[in-house]
């Protein structure tokens, strides 16, 4: 389960950072009007949403589980689900459930990535969630010798 998390989180991502990035670089090819800032926004929306997906996915165990960490691991989280929650809604709520639509060869396969993107936001975030609350077990104090002799009667233990 933790397999289909990661690689939804880490596919998703991927698909919003090269959908974002050709949309980015597409507008910034536009000299005369205010779209060249646009999509160099988007191009570095995209960019910072993948560092963080990636950095949330890479992360060692137990990374975001401290006291002082766990607000660094939820804004991780939301910056790199925040791509793909808003792609996702744009293609829902451009086809709505497009039962009986005019143009059912374009409304499916956006109906179907709305979907796709939805549950790859859902598994960023469980994700996310997930970085946020494993905690790593911290080594035992450090014990005493190996071999350690009583006095009193003369047992010897060893510890193996």
């Amino acid at each position: 389960m933790r397999l289909l998390v990661v690689a939804g989180a880490l596919g998703s991502s991927l698909l919003a950072f090269v959908l974002l990035l050709a949309i980015g670089a597409f507008l910034a090819g536009f000299e005369q009007t205010g779209a060249r800032g646009t999509g160099l926004l988007l191009v570095i929306s995209a960019i910072v949403a993948f560092s963080a997906a990636l950095f949330l996915v890479f992360a060692r165990p137990g990374y975001f589980g401290g006291r002082l960490r766990r607000p660094l691991g939820m804004v991780v989280t939301f910056v790199a689900a925040a791509p793909v929650v808003a792609l996702a809604w744009a293609a829902l709520f451009f086809t709505g459930v497009p039962l009986g639509t005019d143009l059912p060869l374009m409304d499916w396969p956006l109906f179907a990535g709305g979907l796709v993107l939805a549950l790859g936001s859902v598994s960023i975030l469980a994700l996310g969630y997930r970085r946020a609350s494993e905690r790593v077990a911290r080594s035992a104090p450090a014990a005493e010798p190996a071999s350690a002799e009583r006095d009193e009667d003369e047992i010897r233990v060893r510890r193996v």
